[in-house]
């Protein structure tokens, strides 16, 4: 799912919550990290031509192995619950707001496809992934923006 997406559901789900704005930030975040860096990198040094690509697939595979590491930490629920209860403990209280990161991840599980970025939720104990369908897929994105829209238009959140 794209960042937008991301940042609008995490918007819809927490919408009277004092902690919105950090939630939409963990939304982003495992994204933000995982490709950030590399995607300013090559934008620096391609220029426009970093949009020219024939297809995702092809792109991705220019990326360096450190960027699906990176990837798989911070889609791993298993790194979320580590971070979720060591910041619980130091703040001593439940920090609510990192449920966004949650999300995040649950959504991506069923919209990404074995070939592009599959989820490996339980990283690093197992590299198993849910045989999603990619969010760019023409349907899935339709139906994934055609239900933020309504629920935003229609104030059902």
């Amino acid at each position: 799912m794209d960042l937008l997406a991301h940042a609008l559901w995490t918007y819809i789900i927490f919408d009277d919550a004092t902690y919105l704005p950090l939630a939409i930030l963990f939304s982003i975040l495992p994204d933000l990290i995982a490709f950030g860096p590399y995607m300013v990198y090559k934008l620096v040094t391609m220029g426009r031509k970093l949009f020219h690509w024939n297809n995702a697939e092809e792109f991705v595979k220019s990326f360096p192995n450190y960027i699906f590491t990176v990837y798989n930490l911070t889609h791993s629920v298993i790194v979320f619950g580590i971070v979720f209860c060591a910041v619980w403990f130091v703040r001593g209280s439940m920090p609510l707001f990192l449920l966004g990161w949650l999300f995040h991840i649950l959504m991506d599980i069923p919209t990404h496809s074995p070939k592009l970025f599959p989820v490996k939720f339980l990283y690093p104990l197992s590299k198993y992934s849910f045989p999603g369908i990619n969010w760019h897929t023409k349907w899935v994105l339709a139906a994934n923006w055609t239900s933020i829209l309504l629920i935003l238009l229609l104030g059902l959140h």
